[in-house]
Parts: structure tokens; sequence; C-alpha cells
């Protein structure tokens, strides 16, 4: 998947996870201030990503993210090493 569909799928899971619609992604964005998610919408992200996705992300890897762009670089990364890797 390029950049953007993963961006489209994160706003889009964002976007069920909160219920209420998600703005436009921007890369600077913080996960938790800019999207107004506590840490238990992250971890349920987290597993909607994986879901979604067919891959695993471990929880030292999701710890280190922080932004919106930092997200999708590991999501990237990912779905290149992962060639089962789509969006249901």
């Amino acid at each position: 998947m390029d950049r953007e569909e993963l961006s489209r799928l994160l706003r889009q899971l964002v976007e069920e996870e909160t219920g209420d619609p998600c703005p436009e992604l921007e890369p600077e964005m913080d996960l938790r201030v800019s999207l107004n998610m506590d840490s238990m919408d992250l971890v349920s992200l987290l597993f909607r990503i994986e879901n979604r996705l067919k891959v695993k992300l471990s929880s030292e890897q999701f710890a280190e993210v922080a932004t919106v762009s930092q997200l999708l670089d590991l999501l990237q990364q990912l779905t290149a090493d992962c060639p089962q890797a789509q969006a249901a």
C-alpha cells in the first residue's frame, strides 16, 4: 500500500474508533493531542490496524510512535515487509 492509501485507511480507522469525524490528517499531528485519543483508544486503534492490514505491531514499535507521520512510516515499512498485508 502506498502512503496515501495508508493515510485514508488510518483516517477511517480513527473515525471508527472515536465515533467522530476525523480531521484531515497532517504529518505533524500528534495522535493523542490532535486526534483526541487516550491510551485505550490508541491500543484499540493498534488492534484495528493489525486486523485490517494483517500485520503485527509490537508494543515497542507502537510506543515509539507519536505523530501521524511516524505511524504512516511504520505502516509503510510493515506492509512492504509483509506481502500479504492488505486493506480489507
